[in-house]
């Protein structure tokens, strides 16, 4: 196929670009590049500020409008967001969109090593897309793959679907049976509950000590007088 293009932190750096998800609308700084910084976004209509530029806005006034949409909120209405968070939930977001596609298995490729080679390409393709490396390149490419493996996508998708539907049928399966038991032991009388199989339940009798004849402290049996 097409080699992948190589990956250079410097360009890294100077393509990334920042996105209304992790950066502040006032200051413009990035939580991605400052992993101290803690973003407030507004309940009303979802637009971030950082700590600083909140304390800096309700120094004076009680209400103050979204800098971007102009919708009115007190500080009470921002909910606390960490920069950091927002960037793994992002991560996790965009890597689903892309296992969904890029979703071939073990059995698709005819060698270990070319499956190996697959899954490092589909870790470039996300890491690109996450740090905006490459980005239209990136995207063709990804369109290209969903286009020639358009059968083969929608096949995977199916077995993966049908594998989720066995396993939760597994474990409803499964509780369902923990459930029985648990039912089947609490209607058991308390005498009976613990008892092993094959044993009597209820108390066990007490064995009968052997009969020994009595002695006249000799060692001889006291056969009467006479």
């Amino acid at each position: 196929g097409t080699p992948f293009p190589q990956i250079h932190m410097a360009d890294t750096k100077a393509k990334h670009k920042p996105s209304s998800d992790d950066q502040c609308v006032r200051c413009r700084n990035e939580a991605y590049l400052n992993p101290n910084m803690k973003l407030m976004s507004s309940q009303y209509c979802g637009h971030k500020f950082c700590e600083s530029c909140v304390s800096s806005l309700f120094l004076n006034q009680k209400e103050v409008n979204c800098l971007v949409c102009g919708t009115p909120f007190k500080r009470n209405n921002l909910q606390s967001r960490d920069g950091p968070n927002q960037a793994m939930e992002q991560e996790i977001r965009l890597r689903k969109r892309i296992l969904r596609d890029y979703n071939k298995r073990r059995e698709d490729f005819e060698t270990l090593k070319e499956y190996n080679d697959y899954l490092e390409e589909v870790e470039d393709i996300i890491y690109c897309l996450f740090n905006q490396v490459n980005i239209e390149e990136v995207k063709a490419k990804v369109e290209k793959y969903k286009q020639q493996n358009m059968n083969l996508i929608t096949i995977n998708q199916s077995k993966k679907a049908e594998e989720e539907r066995n396993l939760l049928l597994k474990l409803q399966e499964d509780q369902l049976q923990q459930a029985s038991k648990f039912t089947t032991s609490m209607l058991k009388p308390p005498s009976t509950r613990g008892a092993k199989a094959g044993q009597p339940s209820g108390p066990t009798p007490s064995t009968p000590l052997p009969s020994t004849p009595l002695t006249n402290g000799f060692g001889a049996e006291n056969k009467g007088s006479g």
